[in-house]
């Protein structure tokens, strides 16, 4: 048998037992569009709370989600985001102002994260004494 039997059959054998050899195997099969954002539960839109209010988050599940990424914007610009494993994050304390707050999922076979979810605006007040 001459050297290309053996040069070909030898590349078989090694893309056989070796399927992305040359780095050409598809991207990963299970890798799905994200589901619809989560929705928020509480606090309502528009809730007023006091500086010394604990406020508590929540928001529905989303099937598959590994954890949840909470957004709270002040009207000032500022930002803070909370990783939660679950669907609420509690006993949060805010200073005085007019805050926003949304929440999206995420999974690690999810192309992306999911879209936000509505946002809901809550302002925190001084107790003036």
């Amino acid at each position: 048998m001459d050297k290309h039997y053996w040069l070909v059959l030898l590349s078989l054998i090694v893309l056989t037992a070796c399927p992305d050899f040359l780095g050409l195997k598809p991207k990963e099969q299970n890798i799905l569009s994200p589901p619809d954002p989560p929705e928020l539960i509480a606090p309502e839109d528009s809730t007023l709370f006091f500086t010394t209010s604990k406020i508590d988050f929540t928001w529905s599940s989303v099937g598959g989600a590994e954890y949840y990424e909470l957004k709270i914007e002040s009207k000032e610009g500022s930002l803070a985001k909370f990783q939660a494993p679950s669907t609420t994050l509690l006993d949060r304390i805010f200073a005085q102002g007019h805050y926003f707050w949304s929440v999206r999922g995420y999974a690690p076979n999810w192309e992306d994260y999911t879209d936000w979810s509505e946002e809901r605006y809550f302002p925190v007040v001084k107790i003036v004494k």
